[in-house]
């Protein structure tokens, strides 16, 4: 039997409508299944855009999207990029330069508690947190170093954070105090982070999927059908 070729632009079938109210909603666009078509496009003009004018003298890797201010950022171990929604590139911020060295690993825009006004937060792997306001940079820098290992992040509700990490498990952060989630939470290494502050999912490296609910937490391993114990992504139905 023959294979056939399917164009990518017929993989990413959500309509502009979509994925703006995915964006305007603070959640990450993780792969085609997010995108429409245009936007599709959109992301590659700015991948050969970045790499032919070599924005960054490190390789061109990118871990993040997100749209904050109607600008696209992108980020990945160099920094992080500015584009406008044409393409065009705007800004570039340098990590070891215009922000801590530490690579980011997530990016999600939200209003914290201790914020006057909305914001990109940007997570380090090593560094905490950094707050974007789209002028300048406040960092959120535990004292705890584990604290500052962050993996992933989500917007939680009354401008509140959860924070993955690798070795202290999934955190929130108030705006004042940065405090465990749940004692049975604390010890996972934490990879992916989906739901709500009530309803969470939760990927971790080595240990499969967490589902904290109802102050009740259910585990899912290679008994419950997954292929293994380490989980890189989880969604939630209808992300």
């Amino acid at each position: 039997m023959k294979a056939t070729e399917v164009p990518l632009e017929e993989l990413a079938q959500r309509s502009e409508e979509e994925v703006r109210e995915r964006l305007a909603g603070g959640r990450l666009i993780e792969g085609l299944q997010h995108m429409s078509p245009e936007y599709l496009h959109g992301i590659r003009r700015i991948l050969t855009v970045s790499a032919d004018t070599e924005l960054v003298s490190a390789p061109a890797v990118f871990l993040q999207a997100a749209r904050f201010q109607d600008h696209l950022y992108i980020g990945g171990p160099s920094g992080l990029l500015e584009f406008d929604l044409t393409g065009n590139p705007s800004r570039q911020f340098t990590a070891g330069r215009d922000m801590p060295p530490s690579p980011l690993v997530a990016l999600a825009p939200t209003l914290l508690a201790d914020s006057q006004e909305p914001e990109l937060v940007l997570a380090t792997a090593q560094d905490g947190l950094l707050a974007f306001n789209g002028h300048s940079f406040r960092q959120i820098h535990p004292q705890d170093s584990e604290a500052r290992a962050i993996t992933s992040i989500l917007p939680a509700s009354a401008g509140r954070l959860l924070i993955g990490t690798k070795k202290r498990g999934v955190l929130i952060y108030d705006g004042e105090h940065l405090a465990p989630l749940h004692p049975s939470l604390s010890s996972l290494y934490v990879t992916a982070l989906a739901g709500t502050e009530s309803d969470l999912w939760i990927g971790t490296l080595n240990q499969g999927v967490f589902h904290w609910h109802a102050g009740a937490v259910d585990s899912f391993s290679e008994d419950h059908g997954l292929p293994d114990r380490q989980v890189q992504c989880v969604t939630t139905a209808g992300e």
